[in-house]
């Protein structure tokens, strides 16, 4: 893995009714010894009770992977996961998405379009290399998020100099008037 993704506190949040599908996930990453922090949910509602109880969501990067299809036979009143997908986005919006689905339609309608209409960074479909990519989008949204991350520090650098710099010169100028005017 990248050097400077260690650096970074990365919470990845696992959405899946599926116990084997969400463990089989989970483990995949253990494996790797990545440097993220795995929290795993078979509701979307269970997730949603997480982070609204922790403040650290806002403070690290954080990664969702939510299945599509949320409803089993034991929770028939469960929120899909295009339900649960709005509901992050509207209060918390930098929380970023991939939804994942073994399924690609529904009712004739594309789950990957519903999804990023929705607001999910990508839509990938569960089959034998789902975890490769999955780990490549993760990989791709954590170097988005670290480039922002720099680029605003490197702004606020900026602004902090040129302000520094013209307060240094307008209190030049004052001394400068203040001393020729006292002569």
């Amino acid at each position: 893995m990248i050097n400077f993704i260690k650096k970074e506190r990365i919470n990845i949040f696992i959405v899946d009714d599926d116990t084997a599908q969400l463990k089989i996930l989970k483990n995949k990453f253990n494996i790797d010894k990545s440097n993220y922090n795995v929290k795993a949910f078979t509701t979307g509602e269970e997730l949603l009770v997480y982070i609204g109880y922790n403040p650290k969501v806002k403070k690290n990067i954080s990664i969702l992977i939510l299945d599509y299809y949320l409803k089993n036979k034991t929770n028939k009143n469960a929120k899909d996961g295009i339900e649960i997908l709005k509901i992050i986005k509207e209060i918390h919006p930098e929380i970023d998405i991939i939804m994942l689905s073994a399924y690609e339609d529904d009712n004739d309608q594309n789950i990957n379009e519903i999804a990023k209409d929705a607001g999910a960074i990508e839509f990938i479909k569960k089959n034998g290399s789902s975890y490769i990519k999955i780990q490549n989008t993760i990989k791709r949204i954590i170097c988005k998020k670290i480039f922002e991350k720099k680029k605003k520090q490197k702004s606020i650098a900026t602004i902090t100099f040129f302000t520094l710099f013209g307060l240094s010169c307008i209190t030049f100028v004052l001394l400068y008037f203040l001393s020729s005017s006292s002569v």
